[in-house]
């Protein structure tokens, strides 16, 4: 139900005109850090697994996140959820 809130305060901000701010911002922050873990143990396995794990830095994990879209990521934090990963 969290992750609903998420999807709701994005409608909300896109339906006041304000683009510019990203639905990141309405997660809390062990929300985030979970959805981190997912995308980058699923996304970016590969670049760490050659580059290392500090070539990859939250600033570039959260544009994709931002990317994907918050019905994908609703999805996501759900899955993270069920699986006990908070």
């Amino acid at each position: 139900m969290k992750w609903r809130r998420a999807l709701e305060a994005q409608t909300s901000i896109r339906s006041k005109g304000h683009k510019d701010m990203s639905f990141l911002s309405t997660l809390k922050p062990m929300e985030l850090s979970m959805l981190r873990g997912i995308v980058r143990k699923t996304e970016f396995a590969y670049v760490e697994a050659k580059h290392g794990k500090a070539f990859v830095t939250d600033y570039e994990v959260d544009k994709l996140i931002d990317s994907i879209g918050p019905e994908i990521i609703e999805r996501m934090i759900k899955f993270g959820v069920d699986k006990g990963l908070r």
